[in-house]
């Protein structure tokens, strides 16, 4: 699959769990839930979906190792992507405040910069080429 369709189905996948991870986030935050622990539950679930997605549709020839040994790679991938997604949107909800959108604009804010750290990571190493 040529790179630049891959990018794309990533961004796909990712767009799916944005939806997921601010939806979620928003929802927690309006009945209640402290903004920085409803992020944390936001994006557990978000990861959960993304990986199942991007295994099956953006990766999907790519699997050179069993799903449980990927799982375990883009878990701990995505720990290193939230560590940056998550400083930035802890970074933005102190500046702007806890409410229920600002705490959407830190998602999107975070999200937007962790994205390419994100996509060359799984590209290189939860779900490389074979042959590397």
């Amino acid at each position: 699959m040529m790179r630049g369709t891959q990018f794309l189905r990533f961004l796909i996948v990712g767009s799916i769990g944005f939806i997921i991870d601010a939806g979620l986030l928003v929802l927690l935050v309006y009945r209640g839930i402290d903004p920085y622990w409803g992020r944390v539950i936001s994006f557990a679930c978000a990861v959960g979906v993304t990986f199942l997605l991007n295994r099956a549709w953006t990766f999907r020839e790519i699997h050179s190792s069993g799903k449980t040994s990927q799982a375990m790679q883009y878990i701990l991938t995505q720990i290193f992507g939230m560590a940056i997604n998550y400083a930035i949107y802890a970074s933005v909800i102190r500046t702007v405040g806890t409410a229920p959108i600002a705490a959407l604009f830190g998602v999107a804010a975070g999200s937007m910069v962790a994205l390419i750290f994100n996509y060359n990571v799984n590209r290189l190493w939860v779900f490389p080429a074979r042959g590397r």
